[in-house]
């Protein structure tokens, strides 16, 4: 029989069990719209309806905007680190001397070479055709900028045991058909290759995915050197007219795992650009939750104006084209298939598409089921 100092003890236990299974629920985020830090997203709001796609739906509200979420996935994370040497992250795996990259199956087969399908590639580049002979009917030019990721710059630190195969990868096969295309396009992968003994251009760890500031800048500074050869007007981009520093960041990217790393920072010295957030007033877009960006500048080196449609990895770029250009408007790929209604809206000299490598799906990733639907260049009484 149990004495009474054990029975006490087993109902403290119980009652400390039942409040960690109960706490979660009462403190879940109810919050319409909420954008999560944490998970560098918005969460899902509750869903309407019922049945079996409304239940997934709830499922997904909760498994996100369950309570102490954040403290639950950071200390699985660390748990899995200390004890057992796993590095458990959603998007990243861990390569040599502690670089980090991006963890998913698209990627993987990138760097293995064993996901080219030239038929998809034909119709890709036709469709970025299509976006460049609208521009020209139009007097407009098009430039489509074409990003190298981390393990095309870095692949000394990818992580080992992956059979890649002897054959031309996905890039590759996709460059050489863009080339006989005659389509304008910037792939910068020898240029950063060349440059990285001098620069560190991705990060080791903090946010992996992404290039670094300064590769940000040097990317788009070799854009705007190709804009140039067009159009004479416009100014080199110069390092000395941003205050370049280092900012240290204790974590991973919309996460709390511990990490100790500087990254640059770059911040424009002088502009006489103005944000003009009204620009933005009546206009449709597709995802007004992710960046869309004006700014004004009577002061421009240039009377052009330019308009960006990019990914993440052209987020805080503005900065890089705000004294070139009397008008510049950034908009985030997503809003790819407005492409005839927003270049109209915004009557640009430039139009430039960016996308990185492992998204080169610029219509599946951006909106459009296929590449086969032209609705992005179609127009209102189409």
């Amino acid at each position: 029989m149990k004495s009474k100092a054990r029975r006490t003890a087993d109902l403290v236990f119980c009652a400390l069990f039942a409040l960690l299974l109960l706490l979660p629920p009462l403190f879940i985020n109810t919050v319409p719209g909420y954008r999560s830090e944490f998970d560098n997203r918005v969460y899902p709001d509750f869903p309407e309806g019922i049945g079996l796609k409304g239940f997934s739906a709830f499922e997904e509200y909760v498994n996100f905007r369950v309570g102490f979420r954040a403290q639950a996935v950071t200390a699985y994370q660390l748990l899995n680190s200390r004890l057992f040497s796993v590095f458990e992250y959603p998007r990243y795996m861990r390569g040599l001397d502690s670089h980090l990259f991006m963890d998913a199956p698209a990627y993987i087969r990138d760097y293995q070479r064993i996901n080219v399908d030239t038929d998809y590639l034909d119709r890709l580049v036709r469709y970025l055709k299509a976006f460049d002979a609208l521009c020209a009917e139009q007097g407009r030019k098009f430039y489509f900028f074409l990003v190298p990721d981390k393990q095309k710059i870095y692949p000394e630190y990818f992580p080992r045991g992956y059979n890649v195969a002897d054959a031309p990868s996905r890039t590759e096969v996709f460059l050489q058909k863009l080339q006989d295309s005659g389509l304008s396009f910037l792939y910068p992968a020898d240029a950063f290759i060349a440059r990285k003994p001098m620069q560190r251009l991705y990060n080791v760890e903090y946010d992996a995915v992404h290039w670094n500031n300064h590769g940000r800048f040097y990317g788009n500074q070799l854009l705007t050197e190709k804009m140039k050869a067009d159009f004479p007007g416009l100014r080199e981009l110069k390092a000395a007219d941003y205050r370049i520093t280092d900012t240290l960041k204790t974590s991973l990217r919309a996460s709390y795992y511990p990490i100790h790393e500087f990254v640059p920072l770059y911040e424009i010295r002088q502009t006489g650009a103005l944000a003009d957030e009204t620009r933005f007033a009546g206009v449709k877009l597709l995802r007004d939750d992710l960046y869309h960006l004006h700014y004004r500048n009577e002061t421009a080196a240039t009377p052009l104006k330019l308009l960006v449609f990019g990914d993440s990895f052209m987020d805080s770029a503005e900065m890089y084209y705000l004294d070139n250009f009397c008008e510049v408007t950034f908009l985030h790929a997503e809003n790819l298939p407005l492409f005839r209604s927003l270049v109209t809206e915004f009557d640009p000299d430039i139009v430039v598409l960016e996308s990185v490598v492992i998204l080169m799906d610029v219509t599946g990733r951006y909106g459009n089921k296929t590449i086969d639907n032209l609705d992005a260049l179609k127009g209102e009484g189409d």
